[in-house]
């Protein structure tokens, strides 16, 4: 699922498409931001006064920092590339007898 086409974060519920919930005892309110590297300080409140819940979310690290932080890349990884001398290369024929191709 890929997020929203604008920067700005968009709440939403599963459960109710107008984020009213009468009579339901457990509430789930997500958000989406279309930058993946924004924080987000949020309240929940019963009456837009007085907040009964506080909460902080860090933002992710961009996507270059969490490559080189958690992804399977090799110890000698240059984000400018590499360069050599020479390729190998090998070519693989998947011809059977008289010319006719093989399957599976």
């Amino acid at each position: 699922m890929s997020g929203p086409a604008v920067p700005e974060p968009a709440f939403y519920s599963p459960q109710s498409d107008n984020l009213l919930f009468p009579g339901t005892a457990d509430v789930e309110i997500r958000v989406r931001a279309g930058l993946r590297c924004v924080g987000l300080k949020y309240q929940v409140c019963r009456n837009e006064f007085a907040p009964f819940l506080t909460r902080e979310a860090e933002a992710l690290p961009g996507n270059d920092a969490y490559n080189l932080a958690s992804a399977a890349i090799p110890g000698d990884y240059d984000p400018q590339g590499h360069k050599t001398e020479s390729v190998e290369a090998a070519k693989v024929s998947f011809a059977g007898a008289e010319g006719t191709r093989v399957y599976g």
